[in-house]
Order: C-alpha cells, then structure tokens, then sequence
C-alpha cells in the first residue's frame, strides 16, 4: 500500500509539473516571448519543483505510516546514516565523524540497529521464601 501511494504522489507531481510548464509555455507564446531556451529552463524548473515536492510528501508518507516508534530520540549509533567505527564513534554520510550518543537534523531511524534496553534483574537472594508466599 505505501509503495501505491508513493507512486500516485510521484505520478501526481509529475503531472502537475507538467501541466504548469505547458501553461507558462502558452502564456509565454501569447505574448509572444517564446523561444526554445526558455521553453527548456520553463520545464526543468517545473520538474524540480515536482520531484522535490515528490520527495517530501514521501518522506512525510514514511513517518506517519511507520511501524516504528516515532518519539524515539535522534541517536547516531541507530541512525540509517551511520556506522559504527568503534571506540564510541560512528562515521556519518551526512556530517563525517561522530560521537556515538550525538545527533542532528539528517537523523534517519534504522531500527535494526537499535540495541533495546532490557530491565534490570532483580536480586533474588534479599528475598526471603516467605515473601514470595501470596
């Protein structure tokens, strides 16, 4: 189902972009300042605004349909950019050498690298038999 609506967002985006490079290619016509340079800027423009309207309304698509839990804090040891170097570093594509707990603005959540955080055990021994007794 994501991907179907990832391909209706792009498929719209793409119309739309053509849609306004064909009106501004008429309009530019009509009056009559129409050469094929600016058909060609007209139409480049058109389709990066469309691909980056594209790829926002996917990014926004994948954080609201996640199955993953979204209030989990920006951590550079389970982020999809980072990997881990050891020593409590991580080499990030996006920002270089990082401290394994920092974070910042390009933090994407990869949650198999997530290490969970398990309850402590209790101690036992303090316990008597009788306490355990319901």
């Amino acid at each position: 189902m994501k991907i179907l609506l990832k391909i209706f967002i792009w498929l719209a985006a793409v119309l739309v972009a053509a849609l306004i490079a064909a009106l501004v290619i008429t309009i530019l016509t009509e009056i009559g300042l129409f050469s094929a340079i600016l058909a060609a800027v007209v139409v480049v423009l058109a389709t990066s605004a469309a691909s980056f309207t594209a790829t926002g309304l996917c990014r926004v698509l994948d954080k609201h349909l996640s199955i993953f839990n979204q209030r989990i804090k920006p951590n550079c040891s389970y982020c999809r950019n980072g990997a881990f170097l050891g020593f409590d570093e991580v080499a990030c594509s996006k920002r270089g050498i990082m401290s394994e707990d920092g974070n910042c603005n390009a933090f994407y959540y990869e949650p198999t690298k997530r290490k969970p955080e398990y309850a402590k055990a209790v101690a036992i021994s303090k316990y008597s038999e009788e306490d355990m007794k319901v």
